[in-house]
């Protein structure tokens, strides 16, 4: 899903007429400011590939944890543990909050076996931030079969007020 975004604005200054040169600099500046969140409904599938530990993956499935992760320039970290898929869900809107504030937004709401939860996050990406655009896709295939089901997610930059990637307003 970030790596979707990047390639359409890509494609967005290409159209535009810029230069080869001029769109590898865009999309240089651009990947820093994208941010993957995305956190999971188990940890039997990682569990199962050796990923975390069986204690670990049998520990966060007996105290229902939805660890929320974030992918940043090719790293993973966990930023929090939810009991719940509401506050997990919650959780990645306030994430976004704090990074884009008012600025606008392009987003990617991406979901692997749940695409009702991505409608509804996506309903409320909407009605809470300044999008640009707005998309809903899935995970792919990969993902799936390592993460399991239920994983959901936001690709997502802030602009400037001009239009093109750039800092966000707070």
């Amino acid at each position: 899903g970030a790596s979707g975004l990047i390639a359409l604005a890509a494609a967005q200054h290409a159209a535009a007429g810029s230069t080869l040169d001029q769109i590898i600099h865009h999309v240089n500046e651009l990947i820093p400011k994208v941010t993957l969140i995305a956190f999971l409904d188990t940890l039997y599938y990682l569990g199962r590939s050796g990923r975390v530990s069986k204690v670990q993956a049998w520990t966060g499935s007996v105290l229902g944890f939805k660890p929320v992760t974030e992918l940043k320039l090719g790293e993973a970290r966990m930023l929090a543990r939810p009991r719940s898929r509401a506050k997990a869900t919650d959780h990645l809107l306030e994430i976004m909050r704090q990074r884009v504030g008012r600025a606008p937004v392009r987003v990617n709401v991406m979901e692997a076996d749940a695409p009702e939860d991505a409608q509804a996050l996506s309903r409320r990406i909407e009605t809470q931030f300044n999008c640009r655009e707005l998309f809903v896709s899935q995970f792919t295939p990969v993902m799936g079969a390592h993460i399991g089901p239920g994983l959901l997610g936001v690709a997502f930059y802030a602009e400037d007020m001009e239009g093109a990637p750039g800092p966000a307003a707070r």
